[in-house]
């Protein structure tokens, strides 16, 4: 069974789960798992979570090995965080998601980790720094494999259309979900050409 966001917008559709986690499962069907490799968060994963998905294909989620306008929707849940070249982040999903596709994030809270309360919000100029400087995990200022960005719904909407440039209209905004509670869901629709 899945979550309500997900059996509204994604049903019956082909798409991709970028970082899929099995701890906290949407019900995906018919869905691509895209992540890095497993064997880097096995340990993590299984103390914090109990249990993790296996991928179907490796790669960075800013870097996808796909074709332009080849899925109905790119999926994330507590991923976009992650994401240390943000711009780069989005303009791929935007890429390989279909004339009327769906992205969907799940974002944590602002507070929701205690590790989290003490950083900053990610500014804009923040987002374009990375981008000049081609950020990747290896390279962003930070803790590796963690969160490079701090968001709340309303910074996201913001970059998200200083990104989007119209190509992708905001559908729905759910804070905080209402499947744990530790986070917010934005939906958007790419626009037919």
């Amino acid at each position: 069974m899945g979550y309500y966001i997900t059996d509204k917008y994604l049903k019956g559709l082909h798409g991709i789960e970028i970082g899929p986690g099995a701890h906290n499962d949407y019900g995906l069907e018919n869905v691509v798992n895209v992540g890095l490799d497993i064997s880097l968060f096995r340990n993590e994963e299984v103390n914090v979570c109990g249990t993790y998905k296996e991928l179907d294909v490796i790669a960075h989620g800013d870097s996808l090995p796909f074709e332009d306008e080849s899925y109905d929707y790119v999926f994330s849940s507590h991923v976009i965080e992650h994401m240390p070249n943000f711009i780069k982040a989005i303009e791929e999903w935007i890429r390989v998601i279909k004339p009327e596709g769906y992205i969907i994030i799940v974002c944590p809270q602002r507070f929701a980790l205690a590790e989290d309360a003490a950083l900053p919000l990610t500014t804009w100029p923040h987002i374009l720094e990375d981008f000049k400087n081609d950020e990747t995990v290896e390279t962003h200022p930070g803790h590796k494999y963690g969160h490079y960005h701090i968001f709340t719904s309303e910074t996201l909407v913001k970059y998200m259309n200083r990104v989007s440039k119209g190509r992708i209209w905001l559908q729905e905004i759910e804070d905080p979900d209402k499947k744990c509670g530790n986070g917010f869901i934005l939906v958007y629709k790419k626009e037919n050409k």
